[in-house]
């Protein structure tokens, strides 16, 4: 496991217009994405949740951006299942 220093947001204001995040799990379609690859890699090496997802995502389509714990959180809604 690596550490990253605190950064900036990756764009000024907090979010961009469409921004890609990134999730590790398996399976789960979840709420909480990160900015930062680097964290979702992170998390899945350390509780075994398998290969990072990533997607790009609308500003409007992000319920909430969390800037705590040295990481940029990205909280989404659940998609409904197709």
């Amino acid at each position: 496991m690596h550490s990253q220093p605190h950064r900036e947001s990756p764009c000024t204001g907090g979010f961009c217009s469409r921004t890609r995040v990134c999730r590790s799990s398996v399976g789960d379609p979840g709420v909480s994405w990160t900015a930062e690859r680097w964290k979702a890699e992170e998390l899945a090496a350390v509780h075994g949740l398998g290969q990072v997802r990533s997607r790009t995502v609308a500003k409007a389509d992000v319920l909430a951006y969390l800037g705590g714990y040295g990481e940029f959180e990205v909280i989404l809604e659940l998609e409904e299942p197709s």
